[in-house]
């Protein structure tokens, strides 16, 4: 089945996007994301479970009042317990952050 971009129509396939959250404190910004882009103009998407993922790192920059945070997207790790989180972003190769 192929997707079509609502913007301009073209083909949307799987790829990869950049991710960019400016917080009270600072901005995060995670690269190599998995996403649906428009082969055509580029518009991309991304699944909420992703977005979840997202979220959480956001999360912990704010707490931790990180001024600049960079990383790549590292695909969740699963507990014992069942439940997928991402490693801490200061242990992920790759990340880079400023404190505050």
């Amino acid at each position: 089945m192929n997707r079509y971009c609502p913007f301009c129509k073209g083909e949307v396939e799987p790829g990869k996007t950049t991710f960019t959250s400016e917080t009270d404190s600072g901005i995060v910004v995670v690269r190599e994301v998995p996403a649906m882009v428009c082969t055509l103009c580029g518009a991309d998407w991304i699944t909420d479970s992703i977005a979840d993922q997202l979220e959480k790192i956001v999360s912990s920059a704010k707490q931790k009042r990180i001024m600049v945070e960079i990383t790549n997207w590292q695909y969740p790790l699963t507990t014992g317990e069942g439940k997928s989180f991402m490693k801490d972003q200061r242990e992920s190769a790759g990340s880079s952050h400023i404190s505050a």
